[in-house]
């Protein structure tokens, strides 16, 4: 619900209280409630939509809260597996990155917010001055690297994102 809404709702409210007196006609105390009530109205709606945000996100959180159980479990038996690997020697080989990669695609609430971080990372990049981006490279890294090399490989990505959202290049 927006602070306008409640603002006005409270306004109307107000008006209401201060206006009604023993003298008021009856057609103007109905105005006033029919204007209070429109007030309410759109409070209402906004607080629905509201509710409904809220729901839309708490569904996410716990998508991402049992995803994560099922990621923390994962680990827990890629952990065990390594030690067993480390310990005795007698172990017959790698099999739970079977499982790990199995599970991979059963994670989809993982892969959006993955994604939308990725999406992050790479806007960040393209927002970045290629003078900066190079200051950032290791000093053995910007001897061979020129801000002309940073500045095509930008325009490259910014490419491959038009290519990928099917626009013209």
């Amino acid at each position: 619900m927006n602070n306008q809404n409640n603002s006005e709702l409270t306004a109307a409210g107000r008006q209401f209280r201060d206006m009604m007196t023993s003298e008021t006609a009856i057609i103007e105390i109905a105005k006033m409630i029919s204007n209070l009530a429109d007030k309410l109205d759109i409070t209402t709606l906004a607080l629905r939509e509201k509710c409904k945000q809220y729901d839309e996100l708490n569904q996410q959180v716990v998508n991402l809260a049992v995803e994560n159980s099922t990621i923390k479990t994962m680990n827990d038996c890629l952990s065990e597996e390594l030690r067993g690997y480390e310990s005795d020697g007698a172990y017959d080989g790698p099999n739970m990155h079977k499982l790990w990669y199995s599970h991979a695609d059963a994670l989809p609430a993982t892969s959006v917010m993955l994604a939308s971080i990725q999406v992050m990372g790479v806007e960040k990049i393209l927002s970045t001055e290629p003078a900066e981006l190079l200051a950032r490279m290791p000093a053995y890294r910007q001897m061979t690297v020129s801000e002309d090399n940073v500045r095509d490989v930008l325009n490259a990505i910014r490419i491959t994102l038009k290519l990928r959202k099917g626009a013209a290049v």
